[in-house]
């Protein structure tokens, strides 16, 4: 552009090559990424020092792909006008009027205007456009409530604009003003002084209650009780593995290790509200902070390597710095003193997975997927060259959880493990106990609360008093109602909890945790979703409906609120033909398909919990044939209760002995759990009941992993009887 601004002779050379190298020197600040990188820091986002994690930072790899929204779309104009109404309720309608002002001397007055004064309000004017209507376009900003809060930073500079134009509109009445009564008195000119000054005081007043932060301390609560959580919890054990799965159970413990613990005592933190004399002793530079939800990006998990791995760069070690070039070698070890690099990290390396390891791991849920339906946030997909993907939320997590089992795995014998849970990874719950606000995963599983009531009445009592105490101390405070953050986050942290009570079927204490959870913040989607849930699965329909009718309530943008509420509302319309279908269950009781048709209801109204036992019903009775129990067992896969649709074969064949059929299901099964000795056992005795099968298996790709293996070979080809 400045080249052709030269030679259309609209900008000498001159111009053209300072506006060039201001640009460049701008651009140049990127040039520092890689440099910062190579140091081995704490926050090492990207991972800047090799080229794939520079293009991967600069292009914003790790947040979402641009969703663009256009003007022919009902959403673009209730972005449009949210982004309006955030302007207002900010600077105010009494001062937000003169934003105008300059757009109408430009077009009005354009004759009368200076060329240099054009510019400027053209600039001003085009640069509040862009970015307030180009970014809406770019972005396309969801519109339920949390996301405005969210994403109110993004507009940050149009705001700026805006409050330039305000200054400019002003400025132009009092031109227009003076020039209309140029013979204005002195007490004229010091009463609109003031009135200016009180202009100024609109925004400040209508502002101070949202942005005022004296005496907010609940970011130092919430990494402080991570550590020390007190109220009869020991504190964290020494060296632990701390997985902070939101941004603030993430950044804030990353800000507690390697800032809060380097700092002289003195200078520590005392919060009055929270065990003023241990602050001044905090120091956990021994814990592991990790993210379960990064885990399967690449570039984060080489920068995780390099902090704890057994390959982490060590100037004593020369081996472990061969990956480096000879430049970042040398910024490395200028950083290994000066920065503190030789005891930023904890002393003892720990297990982290290698590339490999990640190749691994994602193909292990790819496989395991093959095998059951996918979730809702779930999507494979295979390119025309045969690569496979896994995209959405459901998808990225299913990797994570495998990979955080192989950390807890490895390094459970030596290392205390915790999370901050985020997105919930299945295989801890039966691990879990609650820690204060987190949640502890123990070396191995817990009985069930059936199996040893006394150590969950324990368990329950302490978590119980421990909220009760925090969330009265919270609501004492004036400065908790107007702290947002703060109350979405410590919400967040009950519902995990209660997310874990569910899972263990304490319903009356997951209820009791969820309710909690929308009391410290009742705009919470999760804690009302998650309570909404409890009660459908517990055919409770008409309390689901309100809780979600009183946060549509509060979120009416909401979409996925208001189909929730339309979709509760079918499903208790269905609650009338469940009924009805129970009632030819119990008139028909060895016929499978009113059980089918039945379990499907259950599904439809949020209570698979009651397919499992009506299926086991069913079996349960005698003379029911091999087929009928293959097909509750692939009811209980369609569930992805795999185990159950195991034993439910194991039991079709412990009655019909010669049912190939159940045998080459559970062939599939052992074959998608890789567990290839036994299934290629269970195919075996397949054919041999019924030979029919060997072109069954060649042919069917659930066993096409199988196909080389020389065992399978020699089932499909046997060799001749002898003569």
């Amino acid at each position: 552009m400045l080249a052709i601004g030269t030679w259309a002779r609209t900008m000498s050379w001159k111009h053209a090559v300072c506006c060039a190298a201001i640009f460049l020197a701008a651009l140049s600040l990127y040039v520092y990424m890689p440099v910062a990188a190579s140091t081995n820091p704490p926050m090492n986002w990207g991972f800047a020092s090799t080229k794939q994690g520079f293009l991967h930072a600069i292009t914003r790899g790790q947040y979402e792909q641009l969703r663009l929204s256009f003007p022919w779309s009902e959403k673009f104009w209730i972005q449009m006008g949210l982004f309006v109404d955030s302007l207002l309720k900010q600077y105010g309608w009494i001062i937000g009027v003169f934003a105008v002002v300059p757009a109408i001397v430009l077009f009005g007055g354009w004759s009368r205007l200076k060329p240099r004064a054009r510019q400027w309000l053209i600039f001003a004017l085009a640069s509040f456009l862009v970015t307030w209507v180009g970014l809406i376009i770019i972005i396309g900003p969801d519109i339920d409530k949390q996301q405005q809060e969210i994403n109110l930073k993004f507009f940050v500079g149009a705001h700026g604009f805006f409050a330039m134009l305000i200054g400019y509109g002003v400025a132009l009445t009092l031109a227009w003003g003076l020039t209309r009564w140029p013979k204005i008195s002195r007490r004229g000119v010091v009463a609109g002084s003031w009135v200016l000054v009180a202009y100024a005081a609109i925004p400040f007043a209508v502002n101070w209650e949202k942005c005022e932060q004296r005496g907010h301390d609940f970011g130092y609560q919430f990494g402080y009780r991570m550590f020390f959580p007190g109220g009869g919890y020991e504190p964290m054990e020494r060296d632990a593995v701390l997985y902070g799965g939101t941004d603030p159970g993430r950044f804030v413990p990353t800000y507690m290790i390697f800032c809060e613990s380097r700092v002289a005592p003195k200078d520590r933190y005392h919060d009055p509200h929270l065990d003023p004399e241990g602050g001044a002793s905090f120091d956990r530079r021994d814990v592991y902070i990790i993210t379960q939800n990064a885990l399967a990006d690449d570039t984060y998990m080489s920068y995780i390597r390099d902090h704890y791995d057994y390959s982490r760069p060590n100037v004593n070690d020369p081996k472990t710095l061969e990956k480096l070039e000879p430049w970042q070698r040398w910024v490395f070890r200028q950083a290994w003193t000066r920065m503190h690099r030789d005891s930023m990290y904890p002393k003892e390396p720990i297990y982290i997975p290698s590339p490999t390891d990640l190749q691994r791991a994602f193909q292990e849920y790819v496989d395991g997927v093959k095998n059951r339906p996918l979730g809702p946030d779930e999507k494979v997909e295979v390119d025309p060259q045969g690569r496979v993907s896994v995209r959405g939320v459901g998808g990225v997590m299913g990797i994570n959880g495998i990979l955080t089992k192989w950390i807890f795995d490895k390094n459970k014998d030596k290392h205390a493990f915790y999370v901050e849970e985020s997105y919930v990874i299945p295989w801890m719950y039966p691990y879990m106990t609650p820690f204060g606000i987190i949640l502890k995963i123990n070396r191995d599983p817990l009985p069930s609360p059936a199996q040893n009531p006394v150590l969950w009445g324990e368990i329950v009592n302490r978590d119980r008093a421990y909220w009760d105490k925090l969330k009265a101390d919270f609501e004492k405070r004036p400065e908790f109602e107007r702290d947002s953050d703060a109350q979405k986050t410590f919400s967040k942290l009950r519902s995990a909890i209660g997310g874990l009570y569910a899972y263990h079927r304490m319903l009356d204490h997951a209820e009791y945790a969820y309710q909690q959870a929308r009391q410290l913040c009742p705009d919470s989607p999760e804690a009302n979703f998650r309570l909404a849930q409890l009660y459908m699965e517990q055919g409770r329909l008409d309390d689901a409906i309100n809780v979600l009718s009183e946060l549509l309530k509060r979120d009416p943008l909401n979409k996925k609120i208001g189909d929730a509420v339309k979709q509760v509302r079918t499903m208790r319309e269905q609650a009338v033909d469940v009924a009805r279908l129970e009632q030819a269950v119990t008139a028909a009781p060895r016929d499978p398909r009113p059980v089918m048709t039945l379990a499907q209801a259950y599904a439809s109204i949020g209570q698979a919990g009651r397919i499992g036992p009506l299926c086991d019903a069913y079996l349960a009775q005698q003379d029911i044939s091999a087929i009928d129990m293959i097909q509750i067992a692939q009811l209980f896969i369609g569930l992805n209760q795999i185990d159950r649709a195991l034993a439910a074969l194991n039991l079709a064949i412990s009655r019909h002995p010669n049912s190939a059929e159940a045998y080459y299901s559970i062939a599939i099964i052992r074959n998608a759990q890789r567990v290839t000795n036994d299934a290629l056992n269970a195919l075996e005795k397949a054919v041999q009941l019924s030979p029919a099968f060997r072109a069954t298996a060649q042919s069917d790709s659930q066993l096409s992993n199988l196909h080389s293996d020389p065992r399978f070979q020699q089932l499909m080809n046997p060799a001749p009887p002898a003569n």
